[in-house]
C-alpha cells in the first residue's frame, strides 16, 4: 500500500548556491575522468517515506540515489522503482545504514543527511569545506566518509575526526567496512587500501585486475567485490587480497555501486545507462530494475530502517526545489532549508 504525503516547499535564492552542484575534480591519470560523472548510490533498506513522495511499507528495498535530480529512488523485490525523497540533495552520492537509519552523502552541499524508517530526514553532519563522497558504517554506530582530503570518522553524536593517519589514498571514492577494518578504493592508483581501527593503512590487493575501481561490497563470507568502471568488470578478492574476475555474464556499463541482499545476490549500479544488474553467487547477471532509474549509478548499502531507532525529530518539511531562473542569466539556484531538533 502506498500513501501520498507532501511536504511544503519554497523557492528562494540559495545562500549556499556556491556549494550546490560541486563537481568531482577531474582525475589526471588512467582515463578515469568519465567515472567522475554524477553517480547514484544504492542501498537495500526497509523504510517508509514522507515528503513529496509515496510512503512505503517497511520491507527490504533497494535504494538508489540520483545526483542529477537530487533524489533517492526505492526499488522493491520485483525491480519496480518509486521515488523516496525528491528535490532535497545537491548531489546525492554515498549511503550507509546504521542504527536503523539511512545516511546519505550530499556531495553538492557538503552534508551527510540522516533518514529514519519513516523517511524523516535531518542534517547529521556538515562536512564543509570537505565534501562527502562514499559512506560506510561500523558496528559501533560510527560513520566513515571519504572526502578529497582523506577519510572522516563521525561518531553517533555527529562529532568528527580525521580517521586515516597513514596509508596511500588517491581518487578515494568507494568504501566498505568489514570485521573492524575500513576499505577504500583508490581509483587513480588502481588499488584497495585497508585501514585498521587506528586508521593505519596499507595496500590490500596483492593480485587481480583493477581498472578505475569504485564501489566496494563484502559478501557474508568476507570476500570483497570491487566495481571496475574502467573495463566493465567485477573483481572478487579473498581475505588474502587475491583477486579474480567475478562476473561471467550480464550487462555492465560503467558499473559503480555494489550491494548484497540477504540471499547473497549482488546488485550492481550501471552509471552508463541507469540500469541495475543482479548477479547470483556464480556471477551470472540479469537486469533487475523494471522501472528505469532517473539517472546514473554509484554507492550501495544493505540494511533495514526502523522508525524507533531515530535520534532526530521530524522536521517540518524537507525543502529543496530546482528553479530555472532566466533573470540576468542566473541559471539554476536552489535553497535547501532544514531545521534540526535534538530529541
Amino acid at each position: 500500500m502506498y500513501q501520498n504525503h507532501c511536504a511544503k516547499t519554497f523557492v528562494n535564492l540559495c545562500s549556499r548556491c556556491s556549494s550546490f552542484g560541486k563537481a568531482i575534480s577531474p582525475a589526471t591519470s588512467n582515463g578515469f575522468s568519465r567515472l567522475l560523472r554524477p553517480t547514484l548510490a544504492i542501498a537495500l533498506v526497509s523504510t517508509a517515506v514522507i515528503g513529496c513522495t509515496p510512503a512505503h511499507a517497511q520491507t527490504d528495498s533497494l535504494y538508489v540515489s540520483n545526483p542529477y535530480g537530487g533524489s533517492v529512488t526505492s526499488f522493491d523485490s520485483s525491480g519496480a522503482g518509486t521515488p523516496f525523497v525528491t528535490g532535497v540533495f545537491g548531489n546525492a552520492l554515498g549511503v550507509a545504514i546504521s542504527g536503523g537509519n539511512l545516511y546519505v552523502a550530499d556531495q553538492g552541499q557538503g552534508y551527510i543527511d540522516k533518514y529514519n524508517g519513516n523517511g524523516v530526514g535531518s542534517i547529521f553532519y556538515d562536512t564543509l569545506p570537505n565534501t562527502p563522497i562514499a559512506l560506510a558504517a561500523d558496528n559501533a554506530g560510527n560513520i566513515y566518509a571519504t572526502t578529497y582530503s582523506g577519510v572522516l570518522k563521525i561518531n553517533s553524536s555527529g562529532v568528527a575526526s580525521q580517521f586515516n593517519v597513514s596509508g596511500d589514498l588517491s581518487g578515494a571514492f568507494g568504501m566498505a567496512y568489514y570485521d573492524g577494518n575500513v576499505y577504500v578504493s583508490n581509483a587513480n592508483y588502481n588499488t584497495i587500501e585497508e585501514f585498521n581501527s587506528a586508521g593505519v593503512g596499507h595496500q590490500f590487493n596483492v593480485s587481480g585486475d583493477l581498472n578505475a575501481p569504485i564501489g566496494l561490497a563484502f559478501d557474508s563470507s568476507g570476500n570483497l567485490y570491487v566495481a571496475n568502471v574502467g573495463d566493465n568488470t567485477i573483481e572478487e578478492f579473498n581475505s588474502s587480497g587475491v583477486g579474480t574476475q567475478f562476473n561471467v555474464s550480464g550487462d555492465l556499463n560503467s558499473p559503480q555501486g555494489l550491494a548484497f541482499d540477504n540471499a547473497g545476490n549482488l546488485f550492481v549500479g550501471n552509471s552508463g545507462d541507469g540500469t541495475i544488474e543482479e548477479f547470483n553467487s556464480s556471477g551470472v547477471g540479469t537486469q533487475f530494475n523494471t522501472t528505469p532509474n532517473p539517472g546514473s549509478v554509484a554507492f550501495l548499502a544493505f540494511g533495514e530502517l526502523t522508525s524507533s531507532n531515530v535520534a532526530s525529530t521530524p522536521e517540518p518539511g524537507l525543502l529543496g526545489l530546482f528553479s530555472s531562473l532566466s533573470l540576468a542569466g542566473i541559471g539554476f539556484i536552489v535553497r535547501h532549508k532544514r531545521k534540526l531538533q535534538a530529541v
